[in-house]
């Protein structure tokens, strides 16, 4: 058998339970057709068996070709043990590195004193200029600071709809003038 397609069996057979019903085999089969392999469900229910046993891929590909049904039946349970020379190599323990100690330091925050004297101007003049375009907008804003005016707070776009007889957008901005 290809070996990808006992892959894809070994992989499909592991989300069903220890003993599946024909039914989930039959489906495993039919999945497997589709993908372009040809495989009985004898074999996938010898791969379930062997899953449930604790048998990995490569362990249980030579076993199928070898043995039957009843024989997959009687092989040892490695689910149970907790080593298999057939299929888990030994772990290498890497050493353990030695715990480094992070040490908090503190930082000193930076005291944030507002600028009080800029925000207690007083305002003595405040008026709202406007134009149908952003740039014309633009445009008002520059010459408006040059006479001494400070925009305040964002521009507000009024776009009203369709263009067919109706309003022109609009673009405004607040401006004050300081004491």
């Amino acid at each position: 058998m290809d070996e990808k397609y006992l892959k894809f069996i070994f992989d499909s057979v592991q989300s069903l339970p220890n003993n599946p019903d024909r039914e989930s085999l039959d489906n495993i089969k039919k999945k497997l057709n589709l993908l372009g392999g040809d495989c009985d469900v004898e074999t996938i229910e010898k791969v379930s068996i062997l899953k449930s046993k604790g048998y990995t891929r490569e362990a249980g590909g030579q076993i199928l070709k070898d043995k039957t049904i009843n024989e997959i039946k009687e092989l040892e349970d490695l689910s149970k043990d907790s080593h298999s020379v057939i299929d888990k190599p030994a772990k290498k323990k890497s050493p353990k590195k030695p715990k480094q100690r992070i040490e908090k330091v503190e930082q000193k925050q930076p005291e944030y004193r507002p600028d009080l004297g800029s925000k207690m101007k007083k305002v003595s003049d405040y008026k709202i200029i406007g134009d149908t375009s952003v740039y014309g907008l633009q445009k008002k804003v520059y010459n408006a600071v040059n006479q001494g005016w400070a925009p305040t707070g964002g521009v507000c776009i009024y776009a009203p709809g369709p263009k067919i007889g109706g309003a022109q957008d609009s673009c405004f901005q607040a401006i004050v003038k300081y004491s």
